[in-house]
């Protein structure tokens, strides 16, 4: 995919280090894709509520506890209130699900991996236990990999729609816009999973240049649920890109109202108060995103920036307050 809409998490620095520069995105060509650090951003697991470890809502399973995955990467996520069809080939027991949360708190992916593998050994034909190792692998970053699990599970259980889901994530992030936008429409002809699809099908049409179509799935994903912080997030990355900077505020102070610990909702906040030169509230920001994520590279290297600049004064290589 070539993205060049420069990070929001360059990649989290491709998912933890740090270039996104601080004032805001240039101009781009209007041809030239979202950067792969400002989908991750737009992915971020936040968009399935509250983290939940064990057997959620009709039996099925996802996931991986905030606090245990975030040692991976910020995570949280829990299955929808309806079940997809498939039973027992999607429950995964609740003992596995705790053994690979510990795992990942101690950052032994292998291992959390092996102990899901052996599970698959058992039961090759299990559709959730597929998923449950993507969505592992995809917390690591390895989206391919991933994204073959989900595959594995679909075919399983062509219901499975947490699967569908998490197959559309992955192929946004693998550049694959167009084919991710063909399963959002495939899952909302269904009634289960809809204002997630408009959310991720909003992104991938934002990836793809379509702002006022993307806008559009954007508010739909918000009148079908509108607590769902991550579409509110998403609308203010599109404001961003836009150069639309105080409607972007006003979309995340609503972030922030539904999710006070949204940490890259301050990250962005923080950008875009420092771009618009109030220094004092966008050091607060970044300092919120971390206290609450320390991963969020955004907080991380506007902190660092300014810092620089601080440095730089002193020096009187610059003005103060240029």
């Amino acid at each position: 995919m070539h993205l060049r809409w420069r990070q929001v998490v360059v990649a989290w620095l491709a998912l933890v280090a740090g270039a996104l520069l601080v004032a805001l995105p240039p101009a781009r060509a209007e041809d030239a894709k979202l950067s792969p650090s400002l989908l991750s951003d737009m992915l971020l697991r936040q968009d399935r509520g509250p983290a939940g470890a064990g057997e959620r809502q009709g039996g099925n399973v996802n996931g991986i506890g905030s606090a245990e995955a975030s040692a991976v990467q910020p995570a949280p996520v829990s299955q929808d209130a309806k079940s997809p069809a498939g039973g027992d080939q999607i429950k995964v027991a609740p003992e596995l699900i705790k053994q690979v949360q510990e795992q990942l708190g101690k950052r032994a992916v292998a291992r959390a991996l092996q102990l899901i593998d052996a599970e698959i050994a058992r039961q090759p034909t299990h559709a959730g236990l597929h998923h449950f190792r993507g969505f592992v692998l995809q917390l690591t970053g390895n989206e391919a990999a991933a994204l073959a699990e989900y595959e594995k599970a679909i075919a399983i259980v062509p219901g499975f729609v947490e699967a569908w889901l998490d197959r559309i994530r992955s192929k946004i992030l693998l550049g694959r816009a167009s084919e991710a936008e063909a399963d959002c429409n495939q899952v909302l002809k269904g009634d289960t999973g809809r204002a997630r699809a408009y959310h991720l099908r909003g992104v991938a049409r934002a990836d793809l240049r379509r702002f006022t179509e993307a806008r559009a799935d954007l508010h739909q994903a918000i009148e079908e649920d509108p607590k769902l912080a991550p579409a509110w997030f998403s609308l203010a990355l599109v404001d961003v890109e836009q150069k639309q900077l105080q409607r972007a505020l006003t979309h995340l102070e609503r972030v922030l109202e539904i999710d006070p610990r949204f940490a890259e909702a301050y990250a962005r906040r923080g950008e875009i108060r420092l771009s618009m030169r109030d220094a004092a509230a966008a050091e607060a920001d970044f300092k919120k995103a971390l206290s609450i994520s320390r991963g969020s590279w955004v907080a991380r290297r506007g902190l660092q920036s300014m810092q620089a600049v601080k440095v730089l004064e002193q020096l009187g290589h610059v003005k103060k307050g240029a």
